[in-house]
């Protein structure tokens, strides 16, 4: 184990593998862009994550309500370390915005907060997406999406989709495993 530069707190840490991570405690984990430098006689890499505390990221699936018809069940849940007020929720038909609206969270377990909104009458030719973006007490996180979901989405009758996993968001949780550029 060695000390990091320029983190007070933090320590980097080796495993027998060859694997080196940084380890930064609460509280005196910061918020902001994170940069990580491997060099070995291969190459370079370098990777970034952004460490914020807002919500995200969001999780959304959607399935028909019943075979036969065109009603979807449109889900979703956010990870927040504090309370989500609502979740802002934006569907398009055919790349044109069809409705913005608020939708409160329904139900929450630990960090993850869910929600949910029902859609109906999808027109068979036409192809809808999905985006949510969630609220707390540090504003609006990033939008995830979009998701495809409809009649045109017929690979499955569930479907599933992680979002964007580039944006990774977290609070001062008692280790976070990254390095401060």
């Amino acid at each position: 184990m060695g000390k990091a530069h320029g983190l007070e707190n933090a320590t980097i840490n080796e495993s027998e593998d060859s694997v080196y991570s940084i380890t930064l405690l609460a509280p005196n984990a910061r918020l902001g862009e994170y940069e990580c430098r491997a060099v070995n006689e291969y190459g370079a890499q370098k990777a970034r994550i952004k460490v914020s505390n807002l919500v995200g990221p969001v999780l959304f699936e959607s399935h028909k309500i019943e075979n036969g018809s065109n009603i979807y069940n449109l889900t979703w849940s956010g990870a927040s370390m504090t309370t989500v007020t609502k979740f802002n929720l934006n569907i398009y038909k055919d790349n044109n915005e069809l409705i913005s609206t608020p939708v409160k969270y329904t139900s929450h377990t630990g960090n993850t907060w869910n929600g949910w909104y029902i859609m109906s009458e999808l027109e068979e030719n036409s192809i809808y997406t999905a985006s949510v973006a969630g609220f707390n007490s540090h504003g609006e996180g990033p939008r995830f999406g979009p998701w495809k979901f409809g009649p045109e989405n017929k690979e499955s009758s569930v479907y599933r989709s992680s979002g964007q996993p580039a944006l990774v968001s977290l609070t001062l949780l008692t280790y976070l495993m990254l390095t401060r550029y």
